[in-house]
């Protein structure tokens, strides 16, 4: 349960020395001790074992996003663990950029739907709304002038939203 030697990629990874690792407890390296120490009594009764991500901590506090395979074989009389991993970080960052990339790119393309269709709405209203203001003849046309001029100036305004929003959906 003690780590023996360890190579220059894992020293590099995690920003320690030789000297600080050996003799430590492995599951001591990762963020998650305890499931660490369940992995590796797990790894114990089957003699193998695949982690595809695992979490660690670097000397600096950084976590590092791991892939692991594990093999248990003897030597003599003593069981040995060796482990060989393959540094996930920079993959999983750029994957979780990806998705928000994909997440905005979405809300771009409901907003673009939106505004079409707002559009379009503005469009039936400002064209029965020029109707309406044709037709202000009779005692009541003053109110009914005003009141279309009302909707009209709404629709503009309607419309200004429209495009800053088909803008962001450019974007």
């Amino acid at each position: 349960g003690k780590v023996l030697d360890v190579n220059p990629f894992l020293l590099d990874l995690l920003g320690l020395r030789k000297e600080e690792l050996v003799g430590r407890d492995p599951w001591d390296l990762y963020a998650d001790p305890k499931a660490a120490m369940r992995r590796f009594d797990d790894l114990k009764k089957r003699g193998f074992s695949y982690d595809p991500e695992l979490t660690m901590r670097s000397k600096s506090g950084n976590e590092l996003r791991i892939e692991a395979v594990s093999n248990l074989y003897a030597v003599g009389a003593s069981r040995v663990l060796q482990c060989n991993m393959r540094d996930l970080t920079d993959r999983s960052r750029l994957e979780e950029q990806v998705r928000q990339m994909q997440k905005l790119e979405s809300i771009g393309n409901l907003a673009g739907g939106v505004a079409h269709d707002f559009n379009n709405i503005l469009n039936i209203i400002s064209a029965h709304t020029a109707v309406l203001g044709r037709k202000s003849a009779g005692g009541n046309g003053d109110r009914q002038k005003e009141s279309a001029q009302a909707i009209e100036q709404a629709v503009h305004r309607g419309a200004g939203v429209v495009k800053q929003l088909l803008t962001f959906a450019r974007r």
